[in-house]
C-alpha cells in the first residue's frame, strides 16, 4: 500500500472490544516504531465517519484515540448542495424533488394531496434547493402521503441499519390541534406495526415520526414506534427532548436525521436516534423491535397522517426536500462554494 505521494505505507486494522452501545469511548495504542507517523481512523458500524486527530509520535508508546458518535457534518458535507450525492458508496437513495424522477425510487403519494412546488406565496414557502415536495392535509380529513423507499427492490436487500435524512417546513397553516405521523422507518411487512397492529417481535415494527398539537408556537415531533415491548395496541411516543431541539417553527427548514439499527434477536440492544440540524435530539439504545432475524429494516417510509382517530381542523401542509438514505451519517448539506 501506497500514498499519495507513493510513499511505502503499512495499515492494520484492529478490532477493540467495546461492552454495550457508547457515545464516547478511548482506546489506547501502543506502536511498534514509536518514532514513525501514525494516523488512527475509526470506523463504527454503520460507516460513518468519526473525526480523529492524526497523530505523530517522536515519544514512546501509547496514543489514545477518542471518538463520539456523529455530529455536526457527515457525508453530505463532501458534496455541496447535495450535488451527485448519490455516488457515495453508503447512499442508498437520494431524491432532490426536482422533477417527476423521485417517483422511479418511491411508490405511492396520491397527486390530490402530494405535488411538486417552486413556488407557494400563500404559505411563505421559501425553496431550500429549487422545488420541494408538498403534502397536504385538508380540513376534516387524516391522510397526507403514504410513500414507501422498499430496500429489497432497489438495494439488493434489506439492511440492519439505515439512516434517513430529509428536510421539513411545516407551513405558514401548520396549527395542529392534536398530533399525527410524519416519516420514519419500518419494517411492517403488510402485518403489524401500525394502525393499532401491535408488534411481537415477530411480526412487524415501525419507528415513524411523529408530531403533537403546537405549544407556544411550535411544534414537538418525536418517534412514533411500534417495538416488541409494547405496552398496547398502539406505539409509543418518544419525543426529541434533547435541549428542546425537536420543537419546530412554522416557516423554516429543518434538517431531521433518523438512525435504526436493529437489534440482536430477542435483545434489547435497538438502537434509535435522530439529530436536528446535525445536533443529537433523540437517543435510545434499548429498543426491541424483534425476536427473530427475519424482521429487518423494509423500507423508508414517508408518511403524514393527522390522528389518531380525529382529524384535521383545517387545511395544513408541510414541504419535504433533498432526502438522503445511507449506511452511514449523512448530515446537513453544505453550500456551493462562492464564486472567486
Amino acid at each position: 500500500m501506497s500514498d499519495a505521494s507513493g510513499r511505502a505505507i503499512q495499515s492494520r486494522q484492529i478490532t477493540p472490544s467495546v461492552a454495550g452501545d457508547w457515545s464516547e469511548t478511548t482506546v489506547n495504542f501502543a506502536f511498534e516504531h514509536p518514532t514513525t507517523a501514525h494516523s488512527i481512523v475509526f470506523t463504527p458500524p454503520g460507516g460513518a465517519e468519526l473525526l480523529v486527530d492524526d497523530l505523530l509520535l517522536y515519544e514512546p508508546a501509547a496514543a489514545t484515540g477518542r471518538a463520539t458518535h456523529p455530529r455536526g457534518h457527515g457525508l453530505a458535507a463532501g458534496y455541496p448542495s447535495d450535488r451527485n450525492v448519490s455516488g457515495h458508496p453508503a447512499v442508498l437513495v437520494a431524491s432532490a424533488f426536482e422533477t417527476g424522477a423521485w417517483r422511479h425510487s418511491w411508490r405511492g403519494g396520491t397527486r390530490q394531496t402530494v405535488s411538486l412546488v417552486a413556488s407557494d406565496p400563500e404559505r411563505k414557502f421559501e425553496p431550500l434547493e429549487g422545488k420541494a415536495l408538498r403534502i397536504a392535509v385538508k380540513a376534516g380529513g387524516h391522510y397526507g402521503a403514504s410513500i414507501y423507499h422498499k430496500f429489497a427492490e432497489t438495494a439488493g436487500g434489506e439492511p440492519e441499519e439505515v439512516y434517513f435524512r430529509y428536510y421539513l417546513r411545516f407551513a405558514d397553516d401548520w396549527n395542529p390541534v392534536q398530533g399525527g405521523k410524519l416519516p420514519g422507518i419500518s419494517g411492517t411487512y403488510g402485518r403489524a406495526g401500525w394502525g393499532g397492529r401491535p408488534s411481537d417481535g415477530r411480526n412487524g415494527w415501525s419507528a415513524r415520526g411523529l408530531f403533537e398539537g403546537r405549544k407556544d408556537g411550535r411544534t414537538p415531533v418525536g418517534f412514533y414506534c411500534y417495538h416488541a415491548d409494547m405496552k398496547g395496541k398502539y406505539g409509543s411516543h418518544w419525543r426529541w427532548d434533547r435541549d428542546r431541539l425537536g420543537y419546530l417553527a412554522n416557516n423554516r427548514w429543518y434538517c431531521l436525521e433518523q438512525h435504526a439499527r436493529m437489534n440482536t434477536p430477542g435483545k434489547r440492544d435497538g438502537v434509535l436516534r435522530a439529530w436536528v440540524d446535525g445536533q443529537l435530539a433523540f437517543e435510545k439504545t434499548d429498543v426491541r423491535m424483534r425476536d427473530i432475524p427475519g424482521l429487518r429494516i423494509e423500507q423508508i417510509w414517508i408518511n403524514l397522517y393527522h390522528g389518531g382517530s380525529w382529524t384535521a381542523t383545517s387545511d395544513h401542509h408541510l414541504y419535504l426536500d433533498n432526502v438522503v438514505v445511507a449506511r452511514g451519517y449523512i448530515g446537513p448539506m453544505v453550500p456551493e462554494a462562492a464564486p472567486d
